[in-house]
């Protein structure tokens, strides 16, 4: 939750089926699908949240400041209904009402998103962990470097224009030095 809106998990989905008459055929299937996936299969965690604007906005600010928020809401649900990415939260629905739910005050216009199951600082503290992608990372860097060295190396030995992969392949290592690539707290030899 933040200083003007709560997100909650959403733990179970209660579909009021009379409302699916005056739906879409893929709004009804959307809505089918989320009551199917409410949860992981792995980790029986909850896979929704909604987000609404706080109960208390209208005591705590003024009215046009309670509009831009209700504003900034409406748009952020925008923004993400125009993106598709896999590391950006889907916004997987919207109240019945749209941005007319704001008429029944803050919780009557809401979005339905996915629910995050960890930080950003957790996800890299779990990355910074996992020794084997550290590693896969540093053989990847470590092969870039090498192979810029290598050409590097070739034209500063008067070598005209030579594929990177001849290069490597032609096994001229000959004129590159070792330098050390900090991951972390561990250096690798590159």
């Amino acid at each position: 939750s933040g200083e003007f809106s709560h997100v909650y998990e959403i733990k179970s989905f209660q579909p009021d089926v009379s409302l699916e008459e005056n739906l879409s055929h893929e709004e009804v299937e959307t809505r089918q699908h989320m009551k199917r996936r409410e949860r992981y299969h792995d980790t029986k965690k909850a896979c929704y949240a909604v987000k609404h604007l706080r109960p208390t906005l209208l005591e705590k600010y003024s009215k046009l400041e309670y509009a831009q928020s209700a504003s900034d809401l409406a748009n952020e649900a925008e923004f993400l209904a125009s993106l598709q990415h896999p590391n950006i939260i889907k916004l997987r629905g919207i109240s019945f009402l749209g941005a007319g739910g704001f008429a029944n005050g803050p919780k009557g216009y809401f979005l339905i998103i996915d629910r995050l199951n960890e930080t950003l600082e957790m996800r890299i503290k779990r990355w910074k962990n996992n020794k084997r992608r550290r590693n896969r990372l540093a053989s990847s860097f470590k092969t870039k470097i090498e192979n810029k060295k290598l050409l590097l190396a070739h034209h500063a030995h008067g070598g005209g224009r030579k594929d990177s992969k001849e290069l490597v392949e032609g096994n001229n290592k000959e004129h590159h030095d070792k330098c050390k690539l900090l991951i972390g707290e561990e250096q690798v030899d590159v």
